[in-house]
C-alpha cells in the first residue's frame, strides 16, 4: 500500500485504508511477508479466520495481553513485564515481540482490544519501528440479545445486540489518564455501538460525565445495512436520560478510523480555547473506531480514555464479510 497523508486543521496523520471483499482475495494478497503478528487471546471465529489466512506470511507471532491491576502489566507470551518499567525502557518490549526496525507489525484488529493498542503503539512512539498494520475482518452476523422479550421489531429492547458477557466499571487507561472532576477537562466524544447497557452504565455510574460537553458519533454506513438503526434504537433509553449532556451527533462509517480520527480533531479545535484544556473519547463502537481513538491519543489531540474492558462473547459473531487492513506510518 502507499500511505496517503491526510493534513487539515494544521495537522497531519499517515494513514491508509485498503479493502478486501472477501477473506479469500485478503488470502492472496502479496503485500505482506514476513510479518510480526499480534494478537490477544484468540476465541472468535474472525481472528481464527484471519490468523489462518495469513498464517503463511507470519514470520513470528506474539500472543500479548493487557493486564489491568494496580501494577498495569503487559503479558507477552506468558511473560509479565510492568509498564511502569517499560515507560523507562522499551528495549525489553521490543526483545519480546522479537521485533526489528524495519519490520512491520501486524495487529489483530479482532483480538487486541484498544488499552492494549494504545499502550502498545505509545510506547513504541520514540523507538526506530515506524511502520504499523491493523487487520479487521468484518462480521456477516452479530449475535442479538436472546433474553429480550420483544415481539416488534421497533421494540428498543429487540434492537440490543449480545456482543460481551461481562464488562467492569469505566475507568481511565493508561497514557489516557485524566479526572472528570478536573475543570480543565471541557468534554468528550461517546461512540456510540450496539450495547445500550454500556452507555447507561457510564452515565449511571460516572459522576460529573453529563455535566460535560459531549457529542456522540454513530457509525453510518454501519458494516450491514440497518445495523444504524439497531445502535440508535440500543442506545436510546440512556440517550433520552442525557439528551441535555449532547451537544449535537456526528455520523462517520463504521470501518474507517480516519473519519473518527478527523471528528476528534475537528471537536478539540472547535471546542476547546487552550492547549491546557483536554478531551476524552468513550469508545463504544467497532474495532476500527477504536483505532481512529488510538491515533488521535499517541498524536495528543485526544488526552483520555474511558474503558470498561468488555469480556467479548466466543460467539458475538458469525461468518467474515470483507477485510480491511489500515496501515500507520510514523513518519
Amino acid at each position: 500500500m502507499s500511505p496517503i497523508i491526510l493534513v487539515k486543521w494544521g495537522y497531519s496523520v499517515n494513514f491508509n485504508t485498503q479493502k478486501f471483499d472477501t477473506l479469500e482475495l485478503f488470502e492472496s494478497n502479496n503485500s505482506l511477508n514476513n510479518i510480526i503478528y499480534i494478537t490477544d487471546h484468540i476465541t472468535e471465529y474472525r481472528a481464527n479466520g484471519i490468523e489462518e489466512a495469513l498464517n503463511k506470511k507470519i514470520k513470528h507471532s506474539a500472543n500479548v495481553s493487557f493486564i489491568e491491576n494496580d501494577n498495569n502489566s503487559l503479558s507477552i507470551n506468558n511473560k509479565t513485564f510492568k509498564l511502569r518499567d517499560l515507560k523507562q525502557d522499551q528495549a525489553p518490549l521490543i526483545n519480546a515481540l522479537n521485533v526489528k526496525p524495519k519490520d512491520t507489525i501486524v495487529f489483530d484488529l479482532n483480538s487486541v482490544k484498544l488499552p492494549l493498542l494504545l499502550v502498545i503503539l505509545k510506547l513504541l512512539t520514540d523507538s526506530p519501528i515506524s511502520r504499523f498494520l491493523f487487520v479487521y475482518g468484518e462480521p456477516r452476523k452479530y449475535s442479538k440479545d436472546n433474553k429480550s422479550n420483544a415481539t416488534s421489531k421497533c421494540d428498543i429492547e429487540n434492537r440490543n445486540f449480545n456482543l460481551s458477557n461481562a464488562c467492569s466499571d469505566f475507568s481511565s487507561i493508561p497514557f489516557a489518564s485524566l479526572n472528570l472532576s478536573d475543570e480543565t477537562v471541557k468534554g468528550g466524544i461517546v461512540i456510540h455501538g450496539f450495547e445500550g447497557d454500556r452507555l447507561n452504565r457510564l452515565f449511571n455510574k460516572n459522576e460529573g460525565i453529563l455535566e460535560k460537553d459531549l457529542i456522540g458519533i454513530f457509525q453510518v454506513p454501519a458494516v450491514k445495512a440497518g445495523w444504524e438503526n439497531d445502535s440508535y434504537y440500543g442506545n436510546y433509553s440512556a440517550i433520552e436520560e442525557g439528551k441535555t449532556a449532547f451537544r449535537d451527533f456526528f455520523y462517520c462509517a463504521a470501518y474507517d478510523p480516519l473519519q473518527i480520527y478527523e471528528i476528534i480533531v475537528q471537536y478539540r479545535l472547535s471546542y476547546t480555547k487552550s492547549h491546557n484544556e483536554k478531551i476524552f473519547s468513550v469508545p463504544l463502537g467497532p474495532a476500527p473506531t477504536g483505532l481512529g481513538v488510538v491515533l488521535a491519543c499517541i498524536q495528543g489531540k485526544c488526552q483520555g480514555v474511558l474503558y470498561d474492558y468488555p469480556i467479548s462473547n466466543d460467539d458475538k459473531s458469525d461468518g467474515i464479510n470483507s477485510v480491511y487492513l489500515y496501515e500507520y506510518n510514523k513518519s
